[in-house]
């Protein structure tokens, strides 16, 4: 079993729920008898009074840590910043909504004493819309077929991490962070353990689709040069048949000049088949600088080398 733990969870606007994740978290820590522990709560700029609430908690255990952030800048970075600032051993992440069951640190905890460097959480089942399931299940499939990363289907942040781990993610310098697929990228012994997730009891979720779409492109177009790869195999296949088509009309004028064939065979009648080609060569050009300005945009955040978040207050 674990004999030091850093609790580290991002939280937005979770008044209501704090006050019972920190119950339970006492409850399961003292079960496991680890009295060698800090609680790291990441307040992401909440406008609710989750900050007060958290400092009332503070004052009745020193253990609990807080970090304020100016602003809410995303819960990766919460959980970055955390992963910085934490002082134990082991890392166990948890959101701040309740709906990631913390008993499940017992059980992570003893897998982690059968050898793992990680061990995270697989959703069996997801408290979601019907067109959200559709699109999570969309991009682990994509993700998988592309990615030079094989991470876990349906998998989140919940996990617990030892040192060897953690001292590797704590050099990464890159701006946009896709937690699941670095601690993927990273290797070592890991393994995942399925779960329910809970319905929401409290506030309403604060990850929307835009949000989670946003995410899903931070992930996809960090771990895979897919996407350039493919625009250029469609440049040169789109190329080769232009190609091919040059040599058909030069011919066809050719015959036409000699008188062998009539002109209907190089300037067909009608408009339709030069409309379709239009239409279809214009598409496939603003699919492809789509994709070069996604890596593009991800060049220009990068070299900014702005800081991934700003602290308002740390109170230990």
């Amino acid at each position: 079993m674990i004999k030091s733990l850093s609790i580290v969870i991002p939280s937005y606007n979770e008044s209501k729920n704090i006050p019972e994740l920190y119950k339970k978290l006492e409850s399961i820590l003292n079960k496991l008898n680890l009295e060698d522990y800090e609680i790291i709560f990441i307040d992401n700029g909440s406008i609710d009074n989750s900050l007060k609430i958290l400092k009332e908690i503070n004052l009745i255990n020193e253990k609990v840590k807080i970090i304020s952030f100016s602003r809410n800048f995303g819960q990766e970075n919460a959980i970055m910043a955390g992963i910085k600032y934490m002082k134990k051993e082991n890392l166990f992440i948890i959101n701040g909504d309740l709906q990631d069951p913390p008993e499940l640190l017992e059980l992570f905890s003893k897998k982690m004493s059968e050898g793992y460097d990680v061990v995270y959480g697989v959703k069996k089942k997801r408290e979601a819309s019907f067109l959200m399931k559709f699109f999570y299940k969309l991009f682990y499939f994509i993700y998988s077929k592309t990615s030079e990363v094989k991470m876990p289907r349906q998998s989140g942040n919940l996990c617990l991490m030892n040192k060897k781990v953690l001292d590797t993610l704590k050099t990464f310098r890159e701006n946009i962070i896709f937690l699941r697929g670095l601690r993927t990228w990273v290797g070592f012994k890991q393994t995942g353990i399925e779960y329910q997730e809970l319905k929401r009891i409290y506030g309403a979720t604060k990850f929307s689709f835009y949000n989670s779409f946003l995410l899903a492109l931070d992930g996809f177009f960090s771990f895979t040069l897919v996407p350039l790869r493919l625009a250029l195999v469609i440049a040169i296949i789109t190329s080769f048949c232009s190609f091919l088509y040059l040599l058909f009309l030069l011919t066809a004028k050719m015959l036409f000049i000699f008188g062998i064939t009539s002109g209907d065979l190089v300037m067909p009648k009608g408009l339709t088949a030069v409309s379709f080609l239009l239409v279809f060569f214009s598409c496939l050009t603003i699919f492809i600088l789509g994709i070069i300005s996604e890596y593009i945009a991800k060049i220009y955040l990068e070299v900014k080398n702005r800081p991934r978040y700003i602290i308002n207050e740390i109170i230990e």
